[in-house]
């Protein structure tokens, strides 16, 4: 799922909007019988396609399997300079583009950052896209860096809260 997610933010870096992506990409059974993936099922009866196996690799070659552990090398490399041992990862806060804009995302996030909080935790995240940053400012997280992911012209934000 992690090298699915990461497809989907280099088709966002080239220009593509997450509507265009998600219509060429189609229903998550079709793209389950076309990379060898299984759809997981949600509450409320939304549902993705996790690409495991060999299928990704065959589908998109090793372009993407160099550019995902790139990314990932980046994205370790980042977080090992701020988070500590009193730090939780935010791996994914994802609201459907559809419902965006209705605080969703500050629903979902806030009871985890009270708790945090409690426990005199922090709580560090990254993304790729400049809209998010003030979002997440707006919840009291701080920019911790910005810079691009070396071989790419994605920038990704370091962001921590506590």
């Amino acid at each position: 799922m992690e090298e699915y997610r990461q497809h989907f933010a280099f088709k966002l870096a080239e220009g593509h909007t997450e509507e265009e992506i998600a219509a060429k990409l189609g229903e998550p059974e079709a793209i389950a019988a076309q990379y060898d993936a299984v759809v997981l099922k949600g509450k409320g009866g939304h549902r993705a396609a996790a690409l495991v196996g060999l299928g990704l690799f065959r589908s998109f070659g090793p372009e993407l399997l160099l550019r995902s552990l790139n990314y990932e090398r980046n994205c370790r490399a980042v977080k090992s300079r701020f988070a500590t041992a009193h730090s939780w990862y935010c791996l994914c806060l994802a609201v459907s583009p559809q419902l965006q804009g209705r605080g969703i995302a500050s629903r979902l996030i806030r009871p985890a950052l009270e708790e945090l909080e409690a426990n005199r935790c922090s709580l560090y995240l990254e993304t790729h896209r400049e809209l998010n940053v003030s979002i997440y400012r707006h919840l009291g997280f701080e920019l911790l860096d910005a810079s691009p992911i070396p071989g790419t012209n994605i920038v990704q934000y370091s962001m921590m809260k506590g």
